[in-house]
């Protein structure tokens, strides 16, 4: 799209002014020759509209100049004067055109720009989180004694731990023992919601967890995996 090329490479961007005003030139004369119905157009003209270029729309890319007119006779936008275009390619019509193509191209470029700060950002999140998980696991093994130093119960273990240890191969069972687990771990989550059905003051509350007893639904079930993974890491290192 012209509008982000123009944005990323605009008409102040040009070190060499000869070169510059060369192509500058010769996109004026297309477009009084195809938009302004003028075969030629005196120096006085092209001068001024030199000037205006260079100075009051140096922030748009040189391909807009004409995609302008090309977006005005499409009549993607309006112009202020507009009736007096027709056979009459001054400086004054281009100024106008391009001032009213940059209230059309404004609303483009901020969503471009939007766009552009949204994948940045969302690119600089991801290349954070890698590194990250570099870091995590590079430093893994201190972490993992960190934790099990200060663990007294399987309750301060978090319940993450489970999944890189068994990811790691680090977490082993006996036949049966895993289930054996998630059995006791069931009778804990079920004292657990036992009691805070017990201490519930809301009586929705009170009755969702009455609801979770009655049917050991989904919430009872998630309840005793977390126990159970807990219990798992805590047995595997700290009965060693």
């Amino acid at each position: 799209m012209k509008i982000i090329e123009g944005y990323k490479y605009p008409i102040a961007k040009y070190a060499n002014k000869i070169e510059l005003d060369i192509i500058l030139l010769k996109f004026i004369q297309a477009i009084a020759k195809k938009y302004g119905g003028r075969i030629k157009i005196s120096e006085e003209i092209q001068d001024e509209c030199l000037e205006i270029l260079t100075s009051e729309f140096k922030h748009l890319g040189i391909e807009e100049i004409q995609d302008a007119f090309r977006l005005y006779a499409l009549q993607k936008f309006d112009i202020r004067g507009g009736e007096m275009y027709a056979g009459q390619f001054n400086a004054l019509i281009l100024s106008r055109v391009l001032t009213g193509y940059e209230s059309y191209r404004k609303k483009i470029l901020e969503e471009y720009l939007k766009s552009k700060s949204d994948r940045e950002y969302q690119e600089k999140q991801e290349q954070k989180r890698q590194q990250e998980i570099i870091e995590f696991n590079n430093n893994f093994d201190t972490i993992l004694n960190k934790i099990l130093q200060k663990a007294e119960t399987w309750e301060d273990i978090p319940v993450w731990l489970y999944q890189s240890c068994y990811d790691r191969g680090l977490i082993n069972f006996c036949d049966g023992e895993a289930q054996s687990i998630f059995e006791e771990a069931k009778l804990i989550a079920k004292k657990a919601i036992k009691k805070e059905k017990k201490l519930a003051t809301d009586r929705n509350e009170f009755k969702r967890l009455d609801r979770i007893l009655k049917n050991e639904d989904e919430d009872y079930e998630l309840k005793a995996k977390i126990i159970a993974r807990k219990i798992s890491v805590f047995r595997n290192f700290k009965t060693l």
